[in-house]
């Protein structure tokens, strides 16, 4: 047995590689450039992973969601390989730690988010670092053509110069052939391996569907279900909505989003992936990187804003490669909606520039000062407070984190941490006169090392196991002694945060780039025209269409979505039109004005075309069709 396919064996148990993974597996052994295109599901992970447990050295995992690092750090550990990530939620000395354990080899990957690429820190650690691969995910971030484009992923480009010889694997689902070439050229990939597994579903059935009623629909095609899925909505609100309606009709359901604690998604999500619960209700932020093979039906209850999205979210459905579908419900209006959504996304300048001094106002940022500084954001409450729209600062943040001015992350996750405010000598005399905040703060001098010389990391939970105490009463004497000045103590934050990349600008030299800001407004507007285009065609079959946009043009007609059927219906019903005006002209000629009366002339035109085609009939000189 071959190295990279033991390994797969031993780690992940799969006696066989999907399709390409392991032509992908061994373009990066020998040391090639290589962009990945597989579809969600396809298996991107593993064509970094297990050639780099084939190396003796490191993967540098550069990854944009913080969630989907933690979620692949804990499946790699549970696997028994080591692995850590670096976020923007870590403090200078949890991220030094783990550069250390990084550069003296105690991992086989390391996760970082594109923001951390450019600090002094990273850099110094780098050079001693025996990374062997660099791998990309969601490579199409680094494409302002793309869809999600992120500037701080620019920054990859220059850590090649660090790591001359390394070898690039950038991994995407869904890229243009515009973004691939873009990706290509922004990470410098020359004369690289390009696999692009093909964008056909043969096993799901895309439907767009305009009922009468969007709930009544949804309900009717649900109980139809056999099987969990998923029903993505536009809004937080609609989720609940969506998921208080299937309950009420005996329907096991959830909803989910980001707005919810990490604790209260992963309750979410684990029961659904258990089957406990059978249909969540979402925003986009559910799915990334979660593998259910058995999903049978992906509902949209809103139109996304692109086809990149779309074929993400529906290509949840099938993984097993059993027959499922995915249906978009669409409304009256919802069109013209979507086409409004380009003004509304793209702010003006003022209006940027406007809500920027106002968030640096909120945040207590001083001009000249603030750059990588991670504040916590309550999006609702600063909107109110500055009498401001909730849409408009949540696209103005987006507009200033494609500028690289910030990065916003509408859900981070900070442990608490303790820094002691007394000397090893003030300390050893301290007495509180309270004998539980004594022995309270004694347990964390015994659990937490160096705690009198920098703020650590600290667990709650596990301070309460060590005193036999509960955790309300720990997190109250923690609160006490932070209030009587010994420590200073920062509860772990579970809300939306923003990361400063620059210093705050003067009100007088804010500086934006409208250009871009103008060029991304005309790309998204196209995407939504393309996604406007999918929706309302009736000619050609939905597969090939996504196929066609991906670049993809060897996808044929799948017979199974909504275009396949109703051409196969209208054929069949041609076909037996045809038999029954034959049978009709077996009795003697008939007029051509009596059969465009009976069965309309643009019909009546296919069926003479068929039975023509078949030498069956033959039109006489007094204008009736006749048998041959």
């Amino acid at each position: 047995m071959n190295k990279p396919l033991s390994i797969l064996k031993e780690y992940w148990g799969y006696d066989a590689f999907r399709p390409m993974q392991e032509d992908i597996i061994n373009a990066v052994l020998n040391k090639q450039d290589t962009l990945a295109l597989l579809p969600t599901g396809g298996g991107k992970s593993l064509c970094f992973q297990v050639p780099t447990l084939v190396l003796n050295g490191m993967c540098l995992v550069i990854s944009p969601l913080i969630a989907l690092m933690k979620d692949q750090v804990m499946q790699l550990n549970r696997r028994n390989i080591s692995a850590q990530s670096i976020n923007a939620s870590m403090n200078f000395y949890e991220t030094k730690e783990v550069l250390e354990d990084a550069r003296d080899g105690k991992y086989k990957f390391l996760y970082v988010s594109p923001e951390r690429l450019n600090s002094n820190t990273f850099l110094d650690y780098l050079p001693d670092m025996n990374i062997e691969l660099i791998a990309v995910d969601e490579a199409h971030c680094i494409s302002q053509w793309g869809y999600d484009f992120r500037p701080a992923y620019l920054q990859i480009k220059k850590i090649r110069e660090y790591l001359k010889d390394v070898p690039v694997i950038a991994l995407t689902a869904s890229a243009t052939p515009t973004v691939q070439e873009d990706i290509l050229n922004q990470l410098n990939m020359k004369n690289a391996m390009c696999f692009r597994q093909s964008f056909e579903r043969p096993n799901l059935a895309y439907s767009i569907v305009e009922p009468a009623s969007k709930h009544t629909h949804l309900l009717e095609i649900i109980k139809d279900t056999n099987g969990s899925g998923i029903i993505y909505c536009k809004s937080r609100r609609q989720t609940k909505v969506v998921s208080d309606l299937l309950i009420s009709n005996g329907i096991s359901a959830d909803f989910y989003h980001a707005g919810l604690t990490t604790e209260m998604r992963t309750r979410k999500q684990d029961a659904w992936i258990s089957g406990s619960t059978q249909f969540i209700a979402s925003t986009n932020a559910f799915g990334m990187g979660i593998d259910k093979p058995d999903v049978r039906i992906v509902v949209h209850f809103d139109i996304p804003d692109c086809l990149e999205n779309y074929y993400q979210e529906a290509g949840r459905a099938g993984r097993d490669l059993k027959y499922s579908t995915a249906v978009l419900l669409q409304a009256p209006g919802d069109v013209l909606a979507l086409r409004k959504q380009i003004d509304i996304r793209f702010p003006d300048f003022a209006k940027i520039k406007s809500i920027y001094l106002a968030l640096m106002n909120h945040l207590q940022i001083a001009a000249g000062l603030g750059e990588g500084t991670l504040r916590s954001l309550d999006i609702g409450y600063f909107a109110e407070h500055f009498k401001l729209s909730v849409l408009d600062v949540t696209y103005v943040l987006q507009a200033l984190e494609k500028d690289g001015t910030l990065s916003f992350n509408e859900s981070t996750w900070q442990p608490s941490t303790i820094q002691f405010n007394y000397t090893t000598t003030d300390i050893r005399s301290l007495d509180t006169g309270i004998p539980f905040l004594n022995d309270l703060f004694k347990s964390l001098l015994r659990m937490y090392e160096g705690i009198l010389d920098h703020e650590v990391k600290i667990s709650e939970m596990a301070i309460a196991r060590f005193m036999s105490k509960e955790l309300s009463d720990i997190q109250s004497g923690l609160n006490e002694l932070s209030r009587r000045g010994i420590i200073h103590y920062k509860p772990k934050m579970e809300e939306p945060s923003v990361y400063l990349m620059l210093n705050r600008m003067y009100a007088d030299d804010f500086r934006f780039n409208m250009q871009s800001h103008l060029e991304r407004k005309k790309i998204f507007g196209d995407r939504i025209e393309s996604m406007i285009d999918f929706i309302t065609q009736t000619s050609r079959c939905r597969s090939i269409v996504i196929g066609n946009y991906f670049g993809d043009l060897t996808i044929k007609e799948c017979n199974i979505c909504d275009i396949c059927k109703s051409k196969k219906a209208k054929k069949s019903s041609i076909s037996d039109i045809a038999a029954e005006v034959l049978q009709m002209l077996h009795k003697g000629p008939v007029k051509l004005q009596q059969l465009e009366s009976r069965y309309g002339v643009n019909t009546l035109k296919e069926v003479i075309q068929l039975l023509d085609a078949e030498s069956k009939i033959n039109l006489n000189t007094q204008g009736e069709l006749e048998c041959l």
